[in-house]
């Protein structure tokens, strides 16, 4: 779970499959050259009270941002 007051970047080119996140707070996907794919697995994703942010309107994200969904 990712907590109201907190922030998160995910800078891993893949999360292992994770069973379950909860986004109360902010999830956003590292945007780097060294860094080309960033892939978040989950077999349920729940964006509560917060963000999932994989770029923003004035500054789009420039790689390849994945969203796999198991289960």
């Amino acid at each position: 779970m990712i907590n109201a007051t907190q922030w998160f970047e995910l800078d891993i080119a893949e999360t292992p499959l994770l069973n379950s996140i909860e986004i109360n707070g902010r999830l956003s996907f590292k945007d780097s050259a060294s860094l080309p794919i960033v892939k978040l697995r989950a077999k349920q994703i729940f964006v509560r009270a917060g963000n999932l942010r994989i770029g923003l309107a004035n500054a789009p994200f420039s790689n390849t941002g994945l969203i796999e969904l198991g289960g």
